[in-house]
């Protein structure tokens, strides 16, 4: 696994990591820890809208394919239950179910399209953090 450069600071953001896919998961929970993340994560959308509810988190990284609860729901819940401190929402995802159109109007920052960089979500993530505490 590639380290991150310690100049991609994540310290004091907490994220929550929503994938199906074990290896993937634990490698981007991994990647943002490295980053000095807090950073949870969990295997479908259900799962994180629970965590939601009773954890703050600055960010949400979701897959849209999952069995358990689909990251679409989940991103509808999020604009449905947080008026305040809404985290910001990023996909990743290997299939293109939805145009950019449909992630505007979902209200998500940014798509990471399977295969990525690892670096480059940590860069985006921290770039869209940043820019919201200004």
């Amino acid at each position: 696994m590639h380290r991150s450069e310690p100049s991609l600071s994540l310290a004091t953001y907490r994220i929550l990591v929503v994938e199906d896919d074990e290896m993937l998961r634990e490698t981007m929970v991994a990647i943002m820890e490295d980053c000095g993340a807090g950073v949870a994560g969990v295997a479908n959308g259900s799962e994180a809208f629970e965590r939601l509810q009773s954890e703050h988190f600055d960010a949400v990284i979701t897959d849209i394919r999952m069995a358990g609860g689909n990251g679409i729901t989940l991103i509808q819940n999020i604009n449905a239950h947080f008026r305040e401190n809404r985290p910001i929402v990023f996909i990743c995802s290997g299939f293109s179910d939805l145009d950019a159109h449909d992630y505007r109007h979902l209200d998500v920052a940014g798509v990471f399209e399977k295969p990525f960089q690892l670096t480059d979500m940590v860069e985006r993530v921290l770039a869209s953090l940043q820019s919201r505490k200004k």
